[in-house]
């Protein structure tokens, strides 16, 4: 393998490295905060609602996590 070879492997290696360890930080921090709707939105939705869409949204980010970008 020559070097350009290496390097272009290693960028994408640590492109998909770096989208997976973003992506697993995103769920935790939704999985985090599932149970209380921000104040900012509070008067807007209830707690089902927003229940609702962190859990869309963490199923969402699993899904990108297993297709190709």
């Amino acid at each position: 393998m020559t070097a350009t070879t290496l390097t272009i492997l290693f960028l994408v290696f640590l492109l998909a490295s770096v989208r997976i360890w973003l992506a697993t930080r995103q769920i935790s921090h939704i999985k985090t905060h599932r149970d209380q709707v921000p104040e900012a939105f509070a008067k807007k939705i209830g707690l089902q609602s927003h229940q609702r869409a962190a859990d869309s949204t963490v199923q969402r980010t699993r899904l990108r996590q297993l297709l190709p970008a």
